[in-house]
C-alpha cells in the first residue's frame, strides 16, 4: 500500500511540474473562487522543487521498502503459479473426472430414461388394473345386490311353497268335500229323476181325471140344463140322465161352465131338488186317482203345480 501511495504521490509532483512548465493554471488556483492574484510562476516552481526535494528524500525508503515488497511478491507470485500449475493439472484431472462423470450420467440418463419408459409402462399396466378393480368391485357391488335380490325371491319362493303345500292341502280337502257334494248330487239326481218320473205319471194321471171329470161335467151341466128346462115349463121332452164315462160329448168351454155355476144361476126348486150324486161321486173318484203317499223327498211340496211342477221348481239343494 505504501509502494502505491509513493507511486500515486510521484505522478502527481510530475503532473504538476508539466503543467507549470506548460504555463498552464494551477488547478486549485482556478478552483478557488475567492483567489484574485496568481503566484509568480517562479516563485511556484522552486515552491514545487523544494516540495519534491523534501518529498523525494523519504523515497529511498519507499523505494527499498517497495523492492522488499516487490520480492515478496515475486516469491508469493512464484508460489502461486506452481500452485495455479498444481491447480491446473488437478482442474485438468478434474476434467477427465468430469469427463467420465458425464459419460457415466449419460449411461445413467440412458438408464434413467428405459427406467421412465418402464415406470410408464407399469403406471399404465397400473392404471389398467385400477380400472379393472373399479370395474370389479361394480360388479361385486351388483353380485351382492343381485344375491340380496335371490335371497329375497328364495325367501318369497319359499312363502310361496308353503302357500302352495296349504293351498294343495286345501284343495285335497275341497277335492274330498267334491267327491262327496258330487256323490251326494249324484244320490240327490237320481232321486230327482224317480220323483220327476213319479210326478209326471202322477200328472198324466190327474190330467186323464181331470178330462174324465170335465166330460162328466159337462154332461151333468146339459142334463142340469134339461132340468131347468122342464122345471119352466119350456119342455116336455124327457131327458135321460147323462151316461157316466161317456167319450163323445165335447169338452165344456169356459161359458158352458159358467152357465153351469150354481152361483150365479137362479136356484130353483127343481135345482134344489136335484140329486148331487154326480158331484160327490167325481170327488170319490178323484180321491181315488190321488195316490195316498208320495216319497220323502217331495212331500210337501210339488203339489198343485200342474204338469211339469217338479221338474222346474223341484228339491233344491
Amino acid at each position: 500500500m505504501l509502494f502505491v501511495g509513493a507511486i500515486l504521490l510521484i505522478s502527481y509532483f510530475k503532473k504538476c511540474l508539466d503543467r507549470l512548465n506548460r504555463g498552464l493554471p494551477d488547478p486549485e488556483a482556478v478552483e478557488d473562487p475567492q483567489r484574485k492574484e496568481e503566484p509568480d510562476r517562479e516563485d511556484q516552481k522552486r515552491t514545487l522543487e523544494d516540495q519534491a526535494q523534501f518529498a523525494l528524500v523519504p523515497m529511498d525508503g519507499l523505494v527499498r521498502a517497495s523492492s522488499c515488497r516487490n520480492q515478496e511478491l515475486r516469491d508469493e507470485r512464484h508460489e502461486f503459479s506452481v500452485k495455479l500449475a498444481e491447480a491446473r493439472r488437478s482442474m485438468a484431472d478434474q476434467k477427465n473426472v468430469i469427463s467420465e462423470q458425464k459419460g457415466i450420467n449419460a449411461e445413467r440418463d440412458s438408464t434413467i430414461k428405459e427406467q421412465g419408459g418402464i415406470i410408464a409402462e407399469k403406471d399404465s399396466k397400473i392404471n389398467g388394473q385400477q380400472d379393472a378393480l373399479a370395474r370389479l368391485t361394480e360388479m361385486l357391488e351388483i353380485l351382492r345386490q343381485k344375491e340380496e335380490e335371490m335371497k329375497e325371491k328364495e325367501s318369497i319362493i319359499a312363502r310361496l311353497m308353503e302357500e302352495k303345500q296349504a293351498a294343495t292341502e286345501k284343495a285335497s280337502a275341497l277335492s274330498d268335500t267334491r267327491d262327496r257334494l258330487t256323490t251326494q248330487l249324484e244320490e240327490k239326481m237320481q232321486e230327482l229323476r224317480k220323483a220327476t218320473y213319479f210326478d209326471k205319471d202322477l200328472s198324466r194321471r190327474r190330467e186323464e181325471q181331470l178330462t174324465k171329470q170335465n166330460k162328466r161335467l159337462h154332461n151333468c151341466t146339459l142334463h142340469i140344463k134339461d132340468l131347468k128346462a122342464q122345471v119352466q115349463g119350456l119342455g116336455h121332452v124327457p131327458v135321460s140322465p147323462p151316461a157316466v164315462g161317456d167319450g163323445t160329448a165335447p169338452t165344456p168351454s169356459s161359458s158352458t161352465v159358467e152357465e153351469a155355476d150354481p152361483v150365479a144361476s137362479p136356484v130353483t126348486p127343481s135345482a134344489v131338488a136335484s140329486p148331487t150324486g154326480p158331484q160327490s161321486m167325481m170327488q170319490s173318484r178323484w180321491a181315488e186317482a190321488t195316490p195316498p203317499t208320495q216319497p220323502a223327498a217331495f212331500r210337501g211340496k210339488g203339489q198343485g203345480r200342474g204338469r211339469g211342477g217338479c221338474v222346474r221348481g223341484g228339491r233344491r239343494p
